[in-house]
């Protein structure tokens, strides 16, 4: 499992309504944080036209590398205030240490 959270700009969607609803522009590039297997990367997110993919780098421009599995993403809009603390790493069988059994 993954999460991201971006930070975006948001505006008025322009779809005629009087609801007042807001709209996240998702084309250019931000802050973003990338937790993945306990820990969290800071970085950025990058998305440079409506049919492009959204890309998250690190902070020297290379891709960050997610877990297979599901991803949640949260976009919020700059100036939220927000606190990010590392993880522990999922239970993997690979990290059970115990007692070994002979037969």
């Amino acid at each position: 499992t993954n999460v991201v959270i971006m930070l975006v700009h948001f505006g008025p969607l322009k779809d005629g309504s009087k609801k007042h609803r807001l709209e996240a522009d998702l084309i250019g590039k931000g802050p973003a944080w990338v937790a993945t297997n306990g820990r969290t990367a800071k970085g950025t997110w990058r998305k440079d036209s409506v049919t492009d993919p959204t890309r998250f780098l690190d902070g020297k421009g290379r891709p960050i590398p997610l877990s297979v599995g599901q991803t949640f993403i949260q976009v919020l809009p700059y100036g939220t205030p927000m606190t990010i603390e590392d993880g522990a790493v999922p239970f993997s069988p690979a990290t059970l240490r115990g007692p070994t059994l002979e037969l």
